[in-house]
This record gives C-alpha cells, sequence and structure tokens, in this order.
C-alpha cells in the first residue's frame, strides 16, 4: 500500500497531467472547425433532395424544374445529382419562364436528346 506523504504526490501529478490535456484540447477545438460543417460546405454535387433543401423548394419542385430544363443535372442510374454552381447560377439569373432565353451547352444537349412525340394519325 501507499504511504501517505506519496498519495497527495500522486494526485499533484494526476491533477498536472489532467490541466495539460485541458489546455491540449482546447487549442485543438480552436484550430479545428467543426467537421460536418466543414464538409457541407465543401459539397459541390447534391442529390435531390439535397437540392430541394437548397433551393428551399419541395422535391416535386426539383423534378419539375429538371423536366422544364430550368436546371441542369447529371443521371446516375435512377438518381440525380446537381452541381451547387449550376444552382446558383439558376438562382442569380431569376428566370421564371422565358422562351427567348438562351439555352445553356447542357440544355441545348438535352433538348436535342429528348425524344420526340408521335404524331397521330401517321
Amino acid at each position: 500500500m501507499l504511504q501517505q506523504p506519496q498519495i497527495p504526490n500522486y494526485i499533484e501529478i494526476l491533477f498536472n497531467r489532467i490541466d495539460v490535456l485541458e489546455e491540449r484540447v482546447n487549442i485543438l477545438s480552436q484550430s479545428q472547425p467543426i467537421m460536418g460543417v466543414a464538409i457541407q460546405e465543401e459539397k459541390q454535387i447534391l442529390n435531390s433532395q439535397e437540392t430541394a433543401n437548397f433551393l428551399s423548394v419541395s422535391l416535386t419542385t426539383v423534378y419539375q424544374l429538371k423536366a422544364e430544363n430550368k436546371i441542369c443535372c447529371m443521371k446516375k442510374g435512377k438518381r440525380l445529382y446537381f452541381t451547387r454552381e449550376s444552382l446558383v447560377n439558376f438562382l442569380q439569373e431569376g428566370r421564371v419562364s422565358a422562351p427567348d432565353i438562351k439555352l445553356s451547352g447542357c440544355q441545348v444537349v438535352q433538348r436535342y436528346l429528348k425524344p420526340r412525340r408521335k404524331k397521330l394519325g401517321s
């Protein structure tokens, strides 16, 4: 068993180590940003739900905007992905509906590849 004079010495050593660890934790927490916030800020490609949150609209509205070629997207399998840059451009342009607006390269390609309707009676 430990003798009486040694016990306070060990307690003092432990308190000193705790103080050093607290200082290190404080330094690290101040120098590094919160992990979740940093990851979201760096994310450049958004899925449909994230796009709806970013634009503050419903998921249905996102699909309507995509169908009307108002926002550009990428498709991987059955999933749609949107770039943050194209969404910011869409918001800055503030277009509601405009047939005379020049189409972007992505929209021209989508319109060209869009299946044409069959004429009735032919």
